[in-house]
């Protein structure tokens, strides 16, 4: 059936106080993209639950809610609804019978009634209608939303759905919005992601700035290979040099291209990355898998000397490193940009070279959504410490930069709630250091949950008796013995009543007394509970939030986004599209695949610096710099000329003449030549 709207837009009957409430939290969690009549009209229709109304408004995105003006032609609805009741037997093809006849014309209308009428009952041959979508009310809508998400994953075909050719007038960077990364072939959208989210992380744009190759690291295949014709140093050919090369080239693009979108195909050729082609696999755990490869290979060129140096490698064995002296003071602690290590409560910690035992640049948090509180803090509470502290994981040293890899349930339960994350993380509780601290404090949270769920079990009995509400009961008999009991003028039953009564209100104010003094305590132990860890001595290890991806649930590079702070705003980019974040809670509160177990799926944050060391400026190579610029005129040229005359560059001039991209690219060889996954005791000399 089509839908029928008439001239006009819908406006829906005012609205009461819950529901103006209700549709101010829609529009504000929508940031914008639903206005306050369509999230009403929505919210109306899956009867006033808020969790109901997001999950339709962004898995229907384009259905528009019927509309209709304030003077409707009904002629035009009783003609689509005769068309809904409308026997489907084309016309002139079904028999006329007349049954006020004779016996024959009944007889023969019996017959034709038994007769096989197919076109009557076949399927409408309209085009399908939302509208009038049939929909089993006996079937969850999770168990719907998973059903279509299946069914989409096992339709689509990644590389057959194209990036956008758009003209050049509509590629031009306003202001310092990032630049996007959009790789030609869909299927490797996730690792894309990751090289773009790298970029906004202040503390590896530095290290990413600041290095650069030399003539003696093992990045080229023979000395004749140095070419210096161009006065630098060629790019590496090879090995994890070879991707710290393809980051600094990347970010140089970044940071100075005056086009809004860049692909990254020859990065993603270079860094080995293994496309996206099985919808089993989530992209959380191909991000995961490819940052750890990333991270490996750039935090073994950065940090070459202290990840191989000290001591020799053939003496730090599983079985006996515990067994060799401590390094020197100044080996003791190796510099570490994205590798954290752990260690057991009641191990001695590792003290040698980088190690996958040992380091890990993800921590891979279980999404508990049956949990009280399903937030981050809390999950990783509650995967890295034990009941009895003994076994509990600790941080021996932290990085600068750290990643969350958020694990959700395979088959989402019912009652799950939404997951949460801070702005905001302080790992102090988690470090090695502070583990006694951290444990004697643990222990006084644990004390006052306990007693505060005790209290609760006590004010339950208070106010509960076999399941009737105590306090109830007993206003019901003081209404009874004031107000309708009959004292039938004799004065000794009316003192007895009156009495009665009073000594019922009496054990009421005792109860309500106590109850009060309960939810008092109760509030106190809260608030102890809660403040246990939010202490000075726990709060010096400060992480700020830089980067979320986020997963829609479903398949293919159109259900991929990705939320970056640059320059201390936030900004959500899909595909080529890099919008402004008017409001950091949308950040904090995306919602988005909830009711498919998915949304957001990988978090990183890094060390709390100040504004001024965020936007700080980093020692790009002038050579990288001069050929960015130099590509940006030829994309000058390229423009119409009223359009390019009105194009103001920020960048100053090339200081010399700069080799095109092309020209100094490297010769990509296969990852396997040069496996990226590096043993930390046979790293490159």
């Amino acid at each position: 059936m089509t839908a029928i709207k008439a001239e006009g837009s819908f406006k829906p009957s005012p609205a009461t106080p819950e529901e103006k409430s209700s549709v101010q939290q829609i529009v504000e969690v929508m940031c914008g993209a639903c206005d306050e009549d369509k999230a009403l009209t929505f919210l109306r229709r899956n009867g006033g639950n808020v969790d109901k109304t997001l999950s339709a408004l962004l898995d229907n995105a384009t259905d528009d809610a019927p509309t209709t003006s304030g003077t409707t032609d009904y002629s035009e609805l009783r003609a689509a609804a005769a068309g809904v009741v409308a026997p489907h037997t084309p016309p002139g093809k079904a028999p006329v019978i007349d049954l006020t006849g004779d016996d024959d014309e009944l007889s023969r209308a019996l017959q034709a009634s038994l007769q096989d009428q197919g076109p009557a009952f076949a399927p409408s041959e309209r085009a399908p209608d939302p509208n009038w979508a049939v929909v089993p009310s006996n079937v969850a809508q999770d168990d719907q939303d998973l059903n279509q998400a299946i069914e989409a994953s096992l339709t689509y075909e990644m590389n057959a759905d194209p990036l956008d050719d758009r003209p050049l007038e509509d590629r031009i960077r306003q202001g310092d919005s990032p630049v996007a990364l959009c790789p030609t072939q869909s299927s490797y959208i996730y690792a894309s992601n990751i090289i773009y989210a790298l970029y906004f992380i202040p503390q590896v744009r530095q290290y990413i700035a600041s290095w650069r190759p030399s003539p003696e690291t093992p990045a080229y295949e023979s000395e004749e290979s140095l070419d210096m014709s161009v006065g630098v140093l060629p790019p590496p050919n090879r090995g994890p040099h070879l991707v710290v090369w393809t980051l600094l080239e990347t970010f140089v693009n970044m940071e100075f291209s005056r086009m809004n979108e860049l692909c990254p195909d020859q990065a993603l050729e270079s860094c080995g990355t293994i496309p996206w082609n099985n919808p089993n696999r989530t992209p959380g755990e191909l991000t995961s898998d490819f940052y750890t490869t990333l991270t490996w290979s750039v935090e073994t060129v950065i940090n070459a000397d202290t990840a191989t140096t000290w001591p020799e490698p053939s003496e730090w064995s599983r079985s006996d490193h515990n067994d060799h002296p401590e390094p020197p003071a100044h080996r003791s602690k190796h510099s570490r940009l994205f590798h954290l290590r752990h260690g057991k409560r009641d191990s001695p910690p590792y003290r040698g070279p980088f190690n996958k035992e040992f380091d890990i640049p993800t921590v891979r948090v279980t999404v508990n959504s049956r949990m009280e509180q399903s937030d981050l803090v809390s999950c990783l509470s509650a995967d890295l410490v034990d009941a009895d502290f003994k076994q509990s994981v600790n941080i021996v040293e932290a990085p600068e930069v750290l990643a969350f890899e958020l694990l959700r349930e395979p088959k989402p339960s019912a009652e799950r709630q939404k997951f949460s994350y801070p702005s905001t993380v302080y790992l102090d509780q988690f470090l090695r250091e502070n583990a006694a601290h951290s444990e004697e404090r643990r222990r006084i949270r644990k004390a006052a949950q306990d007693e505060a769920e005790r209290l609760q079990h006590a004010k339950a009995s208070l106010l509960k008796h076999k399941g009737r509400d105590t306090l109830a009961d007993l206003r019901s008999a003081v209404y009874y013995f004031e107000t309708i009991a009959d004292s039938n003028g004799d004065d000794i039953r009316r003192r007895g009543l009156t009495e009665t009564a009073a000594k019922l209100s009496k054990i009421i104010g005792k109860i309500e007394e106590e109850v009060k003094r309960i939810d008092d305590i109760i509030h106190a132990r809260t608030i102890q509970a809660a403040e246990a860890l939010n202490c000075p001595e726990l709060q010096k290890h400060k992480y700020d939030l830089r980067v979320v991806l986020v997963h829609d649930g479903l398949y293919g590079r159109n259900h991929l986004y990705s939320y970056v702070k640059y320059k201390g705003v936030w900004w959500k980019t899909f595909e080529y599209k890099v919008t402004e974040v008017r409001r950091f809670l949308c950040v904090l509160n995306d919602n988005v695949g909830f009711h498919l177990g998915a949304g957001p799926y990988f978090l990183i944050y890094s060390r709390s610096i100040s504004e001024e060391e965020e936007n700080a400026r980093y020692p790009w190579p002038d050579y990288l710099k001069d050929t960015v610029k130099q590509n940006n005129r030829t994309f000058f040229d390229q423009l119409p000329h009223e359009i390019s005359a009105g194009i103001v560059d920020p960048n100053s001039p090339p200081t010399s003449y700069a080799t095109p991209l092309e020209e100094m690219s490297p010769v990509v060889t296969h990852a396997e030549e040069e496996p990226m996954d590096v043993d930390p005791h046979n790293l490159p000399a």
